[in-house]
C-alpha cells in the first residue's frame, strides 16, 4: 500500500484563516518552496480565492481552513 503524502499528490498547499470581515490565505508552492500570503477583505467569493491561487501557484491544489 502506497504511503499518502500531500507532497506526492499536490503542487501547492494553502491554509485559510477566516473571520467575519476578512480571509487570509497563505500558500506554498511545494516545487519551489516559495510562500505567499494575501488578505482578502469584505465578503469575497470562492472564485476570487481560486483566481488568486491559479495566478500565483501551480495546480493541483490542497487547501484547508481554520474555523472556530
Amino acid at each position: 500500500m502506497a504511503k499518502y503524502t500531500v507532497e506526492s499528490d499536490y503542487c501547492s498547499v494553502f491554509g485559510m484563516d477566516t473571520h467575519a470581515r476578512s480571509t487570509t490565505m497563505k500558500g506554498r508552492d511545494l516545487l519551489t518552496g516559495k510562500p505567499r500570503t494575501k488578505c482578502f477583505g469584505d465578503c469575497l467569493s470562492a472564485e476570487e480565492i481560486m483566481e488568486w491561487m491559479a495566478v500565483n501557484f501551480a495546480p493541483p491544489f490542497y487547501a484547508a481552513y481554520e474555523s472556530c
